[in-house]
């Protein structure tokens, strides 16, 4: 990767999440990576489709960097249920989007209270748009499935640009720089 650099500032680094004790992780499910049917094309199938979630009660993480297409691949596999996301704390009442890093966490702790009520109340599928880029971040929405009897699956969007940092940011509607991006792309 030529794009990153080799050299990062003392406040990048103290973005960096620490590392996780590999006994505290869970184990975990398996990360569909291919999200679209490759059969052959028939009138009810297009490549654009998404595979189906599977029946009964799921709780899908979507994965990706910023700008990767999460969002768009969530609204396609909803049907029904309900998406979640960590995004929508820093949205103001007029549709603008203003994040502060100050109150991450913050936003964090309140949509996994939203995923935790919609798993108590049956809502299936839950899906969590966030970029869930490591593994301890996506651990409370597991344990919350797994103690609600959900079955958990991980997607990730199947898109060209994917872990193209410079159209990552081009496409990224939260306006993420592409700095950032590097440097998540780094911990992906």
């Amino acid at each position: 990767m030529d794009n990153v650099p080799s050299k990062i500032s003392s406040k990048e680094e103290s973005m960096i999440p620490k590392p996780v004790n590999v006994s505290d992780v869970p184990i975990w499910p398996k990360i569909r990576t291919t999200n679209y049917k490759t059969q052959k094309k028939t009138e009810t199938t297009s490549p654009e489709e998404p595979e189906r979630l599977p029946d009964g009660k799921v709780l899908c993480l979507m994965r990706g960097l910023p700008g990767s297409g999460k969002t768009t691949l969530a609204r396609k596999l909803q049907r029904e249920g309900a998406i979640y996301s960590t995004d929508d704390y820093f949205m103001k009442r007029n549709g603008d989007y203003e994040y502060k890093r100050e109150l991450l966490t913050k936003a964090h702790e309140w949509n996994q209270k939203r995923v935790y009520e919609a798993l108590e109340k049956g809502i299936t599928p839950v899906i969590v748009d966030n970029t869930n880029i490591q593994k301890h971040e996506m651990r409370p929405y597991i344990d919350m499935a797994k103690k609600m009897n959900y079955h958990v699956v991980i997607r990730e969007p199947d898109t060209s640009w994917k872990r193209n940092p410079n159209q990552l940011a081009k496409r990224c509607v939260h306006g993420v720089p592409k700095e950032r991006i590097i440097l998540l792309l780094r911990w992906f």
